[in-house]
């Protein structure tokens, strides 16, 4: 392993007591390494210990884990690439468990505080405790990240423009941008497939999307938001659940982006609330498909798409 000076300093903080610092984006941290080991020991210990006799062959930095783990200073017979140990003392082992539960306590916590000051419903309250308690140590759902999330639900710079008369069926749900060129096509596309609820949210459009979006409000229910800020996905995702707690729950939600159209068998046929009664399916999850026209990708019209027209996802 070659190691550069920003794995160095990884280590460094490792050792000085950092458990959840990583080796780059998706490494390993010491929790996970450390874990993994008492597990690995405790199972030794459980299932196959009879002589108090380990013989440890691994990398180097993993037998020190477990050294250290273990509480075991020195071999007692030999050195060299086999250690061999005799008589261990497991007990260092359950007092390391301990205190590796004492660590996970502390990094949630703070999610755990900052879910329970929410003032949202208490449904919602139950699910992010229990996303905060289980995802503590994802690597894609980094403190920052819930941060922003956190941030998204109780922000003030989400504002409703104006408000409809939903109609009993599906609400879509999109944050839109600067798509004036695929906006008519798109608005059309969920008419057809019988989407009359809409809540679109300008996220900063600087062209005439929310003019052409507009022309539809006497053909369909538009509610229409505002968002004032600029910001990370996991923040927009707070948003989103924001907007999701306002309509209520039990009610269907379509969520796609604006450069989406949602298509699925015979849609050009049947309504999608006509697909879901018939599949008789609570949630819908679909893959995505990305289409490039031939030339150059910001001159292309929808007519060079023709990927899309002539292929339908199953």
């Amino acid at each position: 392993m070659k190691y550069t000076m920003k794995n160095i300093q990884t280590r460094e903080k490792q050792i000085a007591g950092d458990y959840f610092v990583r080796f780059g984006d998706s490494g390993e941290n010491k929790f996970e390494i450390e874990t993994r080991l008492c597990d690995f020991l405790n199972d030794v210990y459980q299932n196959n210990f009879k002589d108090n006799t380990i013989v440890i062959i691994s990398h180097g930095s993993i037998t020190s884990y477990m050294k250290r783990i273990l509480n075991l200073k020195s071999p007692h017979i030999k050195t060299g690439k086999v250690e061999e140990f005799v008589q261990v003392d497991f007990a260092p082992l359950f007092h390391h468990i301990k205190k590796l539960k004492y660590v996970e306590l502390e990094k949630i916590r703070p999610r755990v505080e900052q879910v329970k000051s929410l003032n949202i419903s208490e449904k919602l309250k139950k699910n992010l405790l229990k996303i905060a308690k289980k995802e503590f140590n994802n690597p894609e759902f980094s403190d920052m990240d819930f941060l922003d999330f956190i941030s998204g639900i109780t922000s003030s710079n989400l504002k409703q423009k104006n408000s409809s008369n939903f109609e009993s069926n599906i609400i879509l749900i999109s944050f839109y941008q600067d798509f004036e060129t695929f906006t008519e096509k798109w608005m059309n596309h969920y008419i057809d497939i019988g989407i009359k609820n809409f809540v679109l949210v300008d996220n900063h459009s600087t062209d005439n999307s929310t003019k052409i979006l507009q022309k539809y409000k006497n053909e369909v229910n538009i509610d229409f938001w505002e968002l004032n800020e600029k910001c990370r996905y996991h923040k927009i995702c707070g948003y989103l659940q924001k907007i999701l707690e306002f309509y209520g729950q039990g009610k269907q939600y379509l969520i796609v982006d604006c450069d989406e159209l949602f298509i699925y068998e015979n849609y050009k046929a049947i309504t999608l609330k006509e697909l879901v009664k018939t599949k008789k399916v609570r949630n819908i999850k679909s893959l995505t498909l990305n289409i490039y026209p031939k030339g150059n990708i910001f001159e292309g019209k929808f007519t060079d798409y023709n990927l899309w027209t002539n292929h339908h996802i199953k």
